[in-house]
């Protein structure tokens, strides 16, 4: 009786054997011989005595066996050869990691995927949410025949365009730098001239009223957004009294809208004429620490405006 054999793979070998009967007597079982053919396949046959077999025709291969002994009655069997799998995936584009579940196909269905990173598979898709990175994608076809491939799969960051600017600025010569989260984006706004490529705001070309910046990070995981600022045609206003006293109430010499002003400069006098204080960028920040109550003059220079001069009275 042939031994029947488990399904073979295009390409590989095997050994062909049989079984004899069991009333068959031990002078005949023993050292039994014969020959192995193929009609079907001659050339799976490689060697007729030892039953060797190169499974190198896909389908059901019919085998025949005839012993040597005349008194021996042949037997017939098949193979069956599968053809070879294809586990070869399919192109996978680079993904944002704020998009969809991206189907994985491959060549031949029937496989198992498995990846390198945890829960970003979910059933044949892949899911960018698992974060930015590069992850290996492994698709394994287990059968009669097998094969496997991989790819990596690229996941790139969501850009982030978020603008920092304040409310409203006072209209002002420097130029007035945003601040981002993402550089490499593309400045827009609604005014000619007014904004350079770095995103550099010219208040006094944009003048006075609602200024809205766009900036936008191009590419597969690309941002946008529009900011609004109000520019106002403020000037600084002055002050005449302030009491640095620890209550949190005018503690600070505040000149309002200073702060529009880079490269001013405040100058303090005593009645006497004499220096009490002395900033450049004054900050709004001087608490006359030291200094006695009494009435003291200022001269507030500030660049593209004339002086500011005044008195205020300190009141303890």
């Amino acid at each position: 009786t042939f031994n029947a054999m488990n399904p073979l793979c295009i390409g590989t070998t095997a050994n062909l054997s049989f079984t004899l009967d069991d009333d068959i007597p031990d002078a005949y079982a023993t050292g039994a011989t014969g020959n192995w053919t193929s009609s079907d396949c001659p050339g799976c046959i490689t060697n007729e005595n030892t039953g060797a077999f190169s499974a190198n025709q896909v389908g059901v291969v019919s085998i025949d066996f005839e012993f040597d002994h005349p008194c021996s009655a042949p037997f017939t069997g098949e193979v069956i050869v599968a053809s070879e799998v294809d586990a070869t995936i399919d192109a996978v584009p680079d993904l944002c990691e704020s998009g969809d579940l991206e189907p994985l196909t491959a060549a031949e269905s029937g496989g198992a995927w498995s990846s390198d990173c945890d829960n970003c598979l979910v059933g044949a898709s892949f899911d960018p949410t698992v974060g930015a990175g590069t992850y290996t994608v492994s698709y394994t076809i287990d059968d009669v025949c097998v094969d496997m491939d991989e790819i990596e799969v690229i996941v790139v960051p969501q850009a982030d365009a978020t603008v920092n600017l304040p409310d409203w600025v006072c209209l002002a010569l420097e130029g007035l730098q945003p601040g981002v989260a993402w550089p490499g984006g593309i400045w827009t706004a609604n005014c000619d001239g007014c904004l350079s490529d770095i995103g550099t705001i010219d208040l006094m070309q944009a003048g006075v009223g609602v200024l809205e910046i766009t900036y936008t990070v191009e590419g597969l995981c690309g941002d946008a957004q529009t900011v609004a600022m109000e520019v106002i045609g403020c000037d600084v206003e002055t002050v005449n009294v302030f009491s640095p006293n620890g209550d949190e109430q005018n503690d600070y010499l505040i000149f309002k809208y200073l702060t529009s002003f880079p490269g001013n400069q405040l100058t303090v006098f005593d009645r006497w004429g004499n220096l009490v204080h002395q900033k450049s960028n004054y900050g709004n920040n001087w608490r006359a620490e030291g200094v006695a109550e009494g009435t003291y003059y200022y001269v507030l220079t500030i660049p593209g405006k004339s002086d500011l001069t005044g008195s205020f009275t300190l009141v303890r």
